[in-house]
C-alpha cells in the first residue's frame, strides 16, 4: 500500500519531535512517529510491535514465566539463564518500548512513560542477574541512568501537574539515589556514566522552589535551539521539560490584574 498520502498530509519537520495518536483500522489507538523516510507506527498497549511471543504480552513476560518455572538448581546443571541470543531479543524488546515511552512522554502520556520504563528497567535487572556471559549485561547497563531518569521525569510530573510540588522533589531525590546508587555498585561514581541524568535531575529539582531569571530562560532556550539544529531530539524534550516548567511556575507566582 502506497502511503504516499500519509506522508503529504503530515510534513515531516527536521526540528522537532513529530509524534501522535491516531484511531486503528482495528478500533483500537496507534502512536506514531514522524520520520525523514516515513512513519513509525506502534500499539499504544501490549509490545509495541503488536505481536505476543510465545504468547505472551512480551518476550519479557515469556522470561518471567520460565524463571519462576525453573528449579533454578546449578547443582543439577537447570539453572536458569539467559543467553546470547535470549538476551539480544529482549534489548530488541527494549528499543521497541524505549520509541513508545520517549514518544508518549512528548504527548505527557505519563503514565505510560512510567509503565514502559519500568519494563525496560525489568529487562535490565533479569540480564544483570541471569545473563550467561555478563558482557550481555553491562552493554545494555550503560542505559540505566536514562531509563531512571525518564522515570523519574514521568513521575515528578505527573505531581506537578496535581500542585504536589513537594512529593515530586521526593521522587526526584529518589530518581537521583538510584542513578547514584547504580554507579556506585559498578565503581563508577567519579565517571561520566550517569552524570549527565543526574545533573539534569539536579537542575531540574532546583525550579522547583526558585524563580528562574530572565537570563536563565534565554541560555535555556538557546540550549534547545542547539539540541535541535545537531537533532539531538532527546535532550531537547527534556530542556522543554524544564521551559515548560518555569512557565506553570510563573503562572501560579503571577498576580492577577
Amino acid at each position: 500500500m502506497d502511503i504516499k498520502q500519509i506522508l503529504d498530509e503530515w510534513e515531516y519537520d527536521p526540528y522537532s519531535f513529530s509524534v501522535r495518536i491516531v484511531d486503528g483500522d482495528d478500533g483500537k489507538q496507534k502512536l506514531q512517529i514522524r520520520l525523514d523516510l516515513g512513519v513509525l507506527q506502534l500499539e499504544m498497549e501490549g509490545r509495541p510491535d503488536g505481536t505476543s511471543p510465545y504468547n505472551k504480552e512480551s518476550l519479557l513476560d515469556y522470561y518471567k514465566e520460565k524463571l519462576e518455572e525453573s528449579p533454578n538448581d546449578p547443582v543439577s546443571g537447570s539453572e536458569f539463564v539467559l543467553t546470547d541470543d535470549d538476551c539480544d531479543q529482549l534489548r530488541m524488546e527494549a528499543i521497541q518500548y524505549y520509541h513508545r515511552y520517549v514518544s508518549l512522554l512528548e504527548l505527557e502520556k505519563y503514565k505510560g512513560v512510567i509503565s514502559d520504563t519500568e519494563h525496560n528497567l525489568e529487562i535490565l535487572d533479569m540480564m544483570k542477574e541471569y545473563a550467561e556471559d555478563k558482557s550481555d549485561f553491562m552493554s545494555y547497563e550503560q542505559y540505566r541512568p536514562y531509563i531512571l531518569m525518564i522515570n523519574t521525569l514521568a513521575k515528578g510530573r505527573m505531581s506537578l501537574n496535581k500542585n504536589h510540588s513537594e512529593k515530586a522533589t521526593k521522587i526526584v531525590e529518589n530518581g537521583i539515589k538510584l542513578i547514584n546508587d547504580a554507579r556506585a555498585e559498578l565503581g563508577l561514581k567519579d565517571s561520566v556514566y550517569g552524570y549527565k541524568e543526574v545533573r539534569f535531575l539536579k537542575e531540574w529539582n532546583k525550579e522547583f522552589d526558585s524563580n528562574s531569571s530572565p537570563s536563565e530562560l534565554d541560555l535555556l532556550q538557546r540550549k534547545l535551539m542547539k539540541a535541535v539544529k545537531i537533532e539531538d531530539y532527546e535532550s531537547a524534550a527534556l530542556i522543554r521539560d524544564v521551559i515548560s516548567n518555569f512557565g506553570k511556575r510563573r503562572k501560579k507566582i503571577t498576580p492577577n490584574k
